[in-house]
């Protein structure tokens, strides 16, 4: 062969070698599927994830069970806001004065026929600042009724979502621990009001039925709108509330929005008064203002 056609064959064949290494390397640093099971798409061209980083348990369950490791994804990081505990291990906890702060998010019902020893009875859609403890460090547990239930993950998130960072649930739920044949506790002071979404009110408002609202918000925001026919009350002076005589009357309490604490405080201290038909619209005048809904000056 001619000197200068061996030399062009070693050119090309160099040629070809570097674009099929160049091929393999951009397969092995871009795959979309690296994280299967996990966060398919999640890694990125030059990460150089190996398949498998991110373990497809770290996301049972909509939840944590805590073993997202660093270097992981950073998705599988975000899901493990909080971790899962079964109940033959939580009980064990409780036993041992490790149990925290126990919310039960089934219906009143639900409670009063059984729960977890200690547990609080709260609404699954109305967690906030006032029925959680202050110190936002504390162990929080949270449980519904069995582990296809996810009203107590849903809680959970909102824990976190307001900076609580020790956010437990407790995996089995109700039925699954009775099965368990672990201690229960009946009875009990479950959550004094119910929940009444804002339309719902709306709607209910145009009707025969007398309802008394009560805006809980500052005096300020009040004056700015407030749900037509609403009266102002103050939590520092609720003994002076304009609460009418009848104590079977239909009381709703509202206060900014779903994050406001102080529409739960209220109804509570209704509670105490001796009225048994309390109601809390969740939305707040915000999401009351958001839905179009009528307001007043």
């Amino acid at each position: 062969m001619p000197k200068f056609l061996l030399t062009f064959a070693l050119v090309a064949a160099a040629g070809l070698t570097l674009t099929a290494c160049s091929g393999a390397q951009k397969t092995e640093t871009a795959k979309g599927d690296c994280h299967k099971d996990g966060a398919k798409g999640d890694c990125k061209k030059g990460e150089g994830h190996a398949k498998g980083d991110c373990k497809g348990d770290c996301h049972k369950d909509g939840a944590a069970k805590g073993d997202c490791k660093k270097g992981e994804c950073d998705d599988c990081k975000k899901k493990a806001a909080f971790q899962l505990v079964p109940g033959e291990v939580f009980a064990k906890d409780i036993e041992a004065g490790k149990g925290g702060v126990i919310f039960d998010v089934n219906s009143k019902e639900r409670y009063l026929q059984g729960h977890l020893p200690g547990a609080v009875h709260a609404h699954k859609a109305a967690i906030t600042r006032a029925e959680l403890p202050e110190d936002t460090a504390a162990r929080i547990v949270f449980y519904c009724g069995s582990p296809k239930c996810m009203a107590s993950h849903k809680a959970a998130e909102t824990a976190t979502g307001l900076g609580y960072t020790n956010v437990w649930v407790m995996s089995d739920g109700i039925k699954g621990w009775e099965e368990k044949n672990l201690p229960t506790e009946k009875g009990g002071n479950a959550m004094a009001f119910g929940l009444i979404p804002a339309a719902d009110l709306n709607t209910k408002m145009q009707g025969a039925a007398q309802i008394h609202v009560f805006d809980v918000n500052s005096a300020e925001r009040f004056a700015k709108g407030h749900i037509a026919g609403a009266k102002h009350v103050s939590l520092k002076e609720f003994d002076a509330a304009p609460l009418p005589p009848n104590k079977d009357a239909m009381l709703v309490f509202y206060c900014g929005s779903p994050k406001c604490g102080a529409s739960h405080r209220a109804a509570k201290l209704a509670a105490a008064k001796g009225y048994t038909n309390l109601w809390v619209m969740p939305d707040g005048i915000k999401g009351w203002e958001a839905a179009g809904l009528p307001t007043e000056k």
